[in-house]
């Protein structure tokens, strides 16, 4: 019995030394420096489900992009996002295309990783830029990771929300095996609609990573734990119902790489 649980443990860990040119992710929400190599591509698909903005709100964003490594420490990504919103009166799908470039010239297993990620998303009504900065290190068995991110929106054709979004967020992860990351991530969400403030809140949750040859995928599953509300919202009986920000968040990411 000990002998066939060996060969079973051996043969995950040849799979998984097989299979470290993937392009996985190492948190649901949180950025590292691992970026493909030259000319590696992978194709990716992420689930966001947004609940509890108020009780008979809901939101899946979807994500179908393809990833490829330019040159060296820089890829680039191109995806079709669609997000389908439901309330009680009302049912949308935003789609958007989106261009995304990571580039990280220093990584976790250097003295500090460091990089940064740009992305642009267009719309029908609106058209979204971001920046991103990224920063992790490891420690033996421990990655950390923390990523500081500003957005702005251009909306038209009479379309409102938040234009303009902050969020600082902190990955930290464990090496359960070598095939397995599993660990907490905290995020704090801040928007403004055309300088008006819109609220702040702090997510806290699990993460849990997986790579194998054929797949990769992260998991992860945060709660909005404490928020400050706008001026005009405080007082409310619901004093964690942020305008722009929900009450759970979920993701699942998965990769196939196509080498």
């Amino acid at each position: 019995m000990r002998a066939r649980r060996r060969a079973v443990v051996a043969g995950l860990l040849l799979v998984t030394a097989a299979s470290t040119a993937a392009a996985e992710r190492d948190f649901a929400f949180t950025w590292t420096t691992h970026v493909l190599e030259r000319g590696r591509d992978d194709l990716e698909v992420w689930l966001t489900p947004r609940l509890g903005r108020v009780e008979d709100y809901s939101n899946l964003e979807t994500r179908f992009a393809w990833t490829h490594g330019v040159v060296k420490d820089l890829e680039s990504q191109v995806s079709l996002d669609l997000a389908f919103e439901t309330t009680k009166t009302t049912h949308s799908v935003d789609p958007r295309l989106s261009s995304l470039w990571r580039w990280a010239p220093w990584k976790a297993d250097d003295v500090v990783g460091l990089g940064v990620v740009g992305r642009a998303s267009l719309g029908f009504d609106v058209l979204e830029v971001e920046a991103r900065l990224v920063a992790d290190k490891r420690l033996g068995e421990v990655l950390l990771a923390a990523n500081a991110l500003a957005s702005q929106s251009f909306l038209w054709n009479g379309r409102s929300g938040a234009t303009t979004r902050l969020e600082e967020s902190l990955g930290v992860a464990y090496q359960v095996a070598p095939f397995c990351h599993a660990g907490l991530e905290v995020r704090v969400k801040s928007a403004f609609a055309r300088g008006a403030y819109q609220g702040t809140a702090l997510y806290v949750g699990p993460t849990l990573a997986f790579r194998f040859k054929p797949v990769w995928f992260a998991l992860g599953a945060t709660a909005q734990v404490v928020a400050d509300q706008a001026k005009e919202d405080e007082g409310t009986a619901e004093p964690l119902a942020l305008r722009d920000d929900e009450r759970f968040v979920l993701r699942l990411t998965f990769g196939f790489p196509t080498d």
